[in-house]
């Protein structure tokens, strides 16, 4: 959720260290951001109505896409996105978008290894945007 970046702290020498810090100490840094639903909503919302592009990549299965999904999103299942990113831009922001922000985080995290550096994981995923009333398509 929300919190969950912000409150996972470890004490290390008397001092709390963030969890990101944690990581940087042990090799790895954390190559994405995380947004809640509410935060992306306005981003998605304004550049529709803009017509500007937009980049949000589903990552879930295809029978889950077809279930419903962020209009606009494209579909890249998480199996195989490493042989689907010939697309996706680098030099915008990429929105991961999955179920509940799990795969969501995986594949924000493969991509971050094939050199993508404007990564945005979708906390809560489609459940959240379906659950807030937030449009969806069905195809």
């Amino acid at each position: 959720g929300l919190f969950t970046g912000l409150l996972h702290y470890r004490w290390h020498g008397g001092m709390a260290i963030s969890r990101d810090d944690c990581a940087q100490e042990q090799g790895m840094s954390t190559s994405f951001e995380n947004m809640t639903i509410h935060q992306f909503y306005p981003r998605w919302l304004t550049s529709s109505e803009n017509k500007r592009p937009f980049c949000v990549v589903d990552v879930r299965t295809p029978e889950e896409y077809r279930q419903g999904h962020v209009p606009g999103a494209m579909l890249k299942p998480l199996d195989r996105l490493g042989d689907l990113t010939k697309d996706l831009p680098k030099q915008s922001d990429l929105h991961l978008i999955c179920r509940s922000g799990m795969r969501s985080q995986q594949a924000a995290e493969i991509l971050a290894e094939q050199g993508f550096t404007r990564l945005v994981n979708v906390d809560g995923g489609t459940m959240e945007w379906i659950k807030a009333g937030y449009p969806v398509d069905l195809s």
